[in-house]
């Protein structure tokens, strides 16, 4: 007599492979748990506005374009004792920061991260002078002036902090000039940026498909690779 579909046994998975089922399961589901949380990244933004503006007198950055000025930069002479002098300066508005040393503007090279643990000074900050045949500042470089270098910026909305970039080159020689060609921040409060960096690194997103397949094990180790990404 043949026995029914019902009647027949029913196989067993095997316990190794049943237990990472089970832990697949557990893992998805404390993955979907804090998926809203660990998605947050995806909101971030570098917001970059392009521009060609040479520097003379004042000029002003508007970073996050909300109508208040954030940094303005100048550049002027200074006539005395029949000897000129010019001088570059940026001056933060507000409670606004640059990233530098002894109230000396740093001018960083591409990639170099700005963030919270980077040093800003604040008030006005020199850039770079000539007086008779001397030069001062990083921005000068002894005279031979620099080429797409970056001011680290830190400033503040709602009063939280942001951090972004100002990229200028200065031409060599005594009467040297300073051109403003192009601007950055992150949309998102207290998140690091790169200097130069126009977008934001996908890479830091949220977990990958390989990650969500090896449950809730990856998510610390997706955590660590986002910081390491984050924080560079």
């Amino acid at each position: 007599m043949k026995k029914s579909p019902s009647s027949r046994g029913v196989s067993r998975l095997p316990e190794s492979l049943l237990r990472q089922v089970n832990l697949y399961a557990l893992g998805a589901t404390a993955t979907g748990v804090g998926f809203l949380t660990l998605a947050k990244p995806a909101e971030a933004k570098v917001i970059y506005t392009p521009t060609h503006q040479q520097i003379f007198n004042n000029i002003f950055i508007d970073i996050n374009h909300d109508g208040v000025n954030d940094f303005a930069c100048t550049l002027f002479y200074n006539y005395a004792s029949g000897a000129s002098s010019r001088y570059l300066h940026v001056a933060p508005r507000s409670n606004n920061q640059v990233v530098g040393h002894k109230s000396i503007a740093s001018a960083l090279k591409a990639g170099a991260p700005i963030g919270p643990k980077a040093q800003f000074v604040a008030g006005t900050d020199l850039m770079g002078r000539r007086s008779h045949t001397q030069y001062q500042g990083p921005w000068l470089n002894g005279g031979a002036g620099v080429k797409d270098r970056y001011l680290g910026l830190r400033f503040f909305i709602h009063g939280k902090a942001h951090y972004g970039w100002a990229r200028i080159t200065v031409t060599p020689g005594n009467f040297f000039q300073a051109t403003l060609t192009g601007y950055a921040y992150e949309t998102v409060a207290n998140r690091p940026l790169d200097a130069g960096q126009k977008k934001e690194n996908i890479g830091a997103q949220a977990p990958t498909l390989g990650h969500l397949a090896r449950g809730a094990s990856a998510i610390p180790s997706w955590r660590v690779q986002q910081t390491s990404v984050t924080t560079r």
